[in-house]
């Protein structure tokens, strides 16, 4: 009698929650060649790109089973965003803003989208306090490369503006899409997570991911290094019941 009622206790104790978090994505290594120096020299702006993470979501489903009062196991099942941005002062392009003038900014920025899940074992350390680790396979469901350019506007009647020895007549802005299918069908993350229990079902957390293989399956491209990793870092909340 005592066994069956200890495995009545332990099948109540298995949990299924929601997740919703926010965060940053740093890439490890160079993309493409819009940090290159050699390719830049090329152009009419020899000025860097200057790389920056872009913002990541990630939302889902989780199942947190119970192992012992201070193991569980909980595997996921999550939609997450990833992604790098590189910019610089774009110099054909100004922008002319009641009296002041500056320098319009040139933009690449790469966006992946993933099904991601995440098998990690959770550890009760500290009254509410938990703390996970495991890896997490994601899979590409999307991905495009984003590129702003500018053409004359026809249409625009405002006059042409002389700016530091240069003349600039109206625009438009384009951007434009197109798929990026370099990028691997199947990326392999670590993870860590650090978790507080808020109330009875409520929970809030902070997550590190960083990919063990490359987000890219070439490591070259017309000579420019691709063999790039990711890392994020999501807070966010969730509950469970």
């Amino acid at each position: 009698m005592i066994f069956l009622v200890a495995k009545g206790i332990s099948a109540q104790e298995n949990k299924f929650g929601i997740r919703l978090g926010i965060g940053g994505v740093n890439s490890s290594q160079i993309i493409g060649p819009w940090l290159d120096p050699a390719f830049l020299s090329s152009t009419s702006n020899s000025e860097a790109f200057k790389q920056s993470g872009h913002f990541s979501f990630r939302a889902g489903f989780l199942v947190d089973i119970y192992l012992n009062d201070v193991l569980s196991f909980q595997p996921e099942v999550l939609y997450t965003t990833s992604g790098v941005k590189n910019t610089r002062p774009n110099h054909n392009v100004i922008i002319n803003w009641g009296d002041n003038v500056m320098l319009e900014e040139e933009e690449v920025t790469y966006a992946l989208r993933y099904i991601e899940i995440p098998l990690s074992l959770k550890c009760k350390v500290y009254r509410r306090w938990s703390i996970m680790a495991g890896l997490s396979p994601a899979f590409n469901i999307y991905s495009k490369v984003h590129m702003n350019y500018w053409e004359p506007d026809q249409i625009s009647n405002i006059d042409d503006v002389v700016w530091q020895g240069g003349v600039y007549t109206s625009a438009k802005e384009e951007v434009e899409k197109f798929p990026f299918d370099y990028s691997n069908k199947v990326v392999l993350n670590a993870i860590a997570e650090i978790n507080f229990r808020i109330g009875r079902i409520g929970f809030m957390f902070l997550n590190y991911s960083g990919s063990l293989s490359n987000i890219y399956k070439i490591e070259e491209l017309n000579g420019y290094n691709m063999k790039t990793k990711f890392e994020t870092i999501t807070f966010g909340f969730g509950a469970t019941l």
